[in-house]
């Protein structure tokens, strides 16, 4: 069983436990599910982390393996905080080890895959790697270090904007993209999103301009994901369904924000809630499915 638990599971992660505080206000008993089987599936990475140990380095030499595997600390990060209050005075420096597990992952990252670009190799999972570092940002004030969180959010928006041209000019040279591969644009959606939550965690008040610059790039690029997503969710199952999961979650949880600022994005904030359990739901099925019975799906 072990041997089937994909290492792209890690979004699925992500996903699930950055849902856990976006729904708990509405039930607190699916936001312990969710972040049941977020653990759960935490165990199981690790599991299969330690079980193939051997390899584990060469896959990481996949530039898309390790980007989307960027998101495991990430998602340890949320846990982390969501557990804060059992974890005493550990959650803080766990939060520093798993900050700078990301920071080695982006020097790392640059140092083995972008000095050589090739279109044809670039993902939108590279958005993972140097905007992810945002979801630090998104929790340094439950840490009680702001100003940690103001360097980290001014250094993603500064990758998410470089990053847009590039990736974008990669995905406009690329002839022909692998069907397990084509989920990964959902991803698009999550970059600006994930500045906007860091932006309201961090301030206690707004520039309107930066808040108008952002909500135009998250809305615009998670229309942009939405009008992908019926063929996308029309193709086998792949492990890289995981990006239907954590990217349209955090886009959630921006337009949360969003409409708590403005009542015109309520409508937004309801439907991206909506969108975002229920993918999570569907792609939890899937991956149980895909793990734990005797034939693929």
């Amino acid at each position: 069983m072990i041997k089937k638990v994909p290492l792209p599971i890690s979004g699925l992660i992500l996903g699930l436990s950055a849902l856990t505080s976006l729904i708990k206000p509405y039930s607190n008993k699916l936001s312990l599910l969710f972040l049941s089987f977020a653990i759960f599936f935490t165990t199981l990475l690790v599991r299969k982390i330690f079980y193939i140990r051997k390899s584990f380095w060469k896959e990481l030499k996949n530039p898309v393996t390790l980007s989307v595997l960027s998101t495991f600390p990430m998602a340890l990060n949320i846990i982390t905080v969501n557990l804060k209050p059992l974890l005493s005075g550990y959650a803080n420096m766990i939060w520093y080890i798993l900050l700078s597990i990301h920071i080695v992952i982006i020097l790392y990252f640059t140092k083995i895959f972008i000095k050589n670009f090739e279109p044809n190799k670039i993902f939108a999972s590279y958005f993972i790697v140097y905007v992810g570092i945002a979801s630090y940002g998104a929790t340094a004030k439950s840490i009680g270090n702001i100003a940690i969180g103001k360097i980290i959010l001014s250094l993603a928006f500064i990758f998410a904007t470089i990053l847009l041209f590039l990736i974008s000019y990669a995905y406009n040279k690329k002839t022909i993209i692998k069907p397990d591969l084509e989920p990964i644009i959902c991803i698009y959606s999550a970059p600006f999103s994930l500045i906007s939550v860091a932006y309201f965690n961090i301030f206690n008040s707004y520039n309107i301009y930066i808040l108008y610059i952002l909500s135009v790039l998250s809305i615009t690029l998670y229309i942009y994901v939405l009008l992908k997503l019926p063929y996308l969710l029309s193709l086998s199952f792949y492990p890289s369904y995981s990006a239907f999961t954590f990217p349209i979650v955090i886009s959630a949880i921006a337009f949360n924000k969003l409409a708590l600022y403005n009542n015109l994005f309520f409508p937004l904030k309801y439907f991206s809630l909506t969108l975002a359990v229920l993918l999570c739901i569907y792609v939890t099925w899937k991956y149980t499915f895909f793990i734990f019975s005797k034939n693929n799906i």
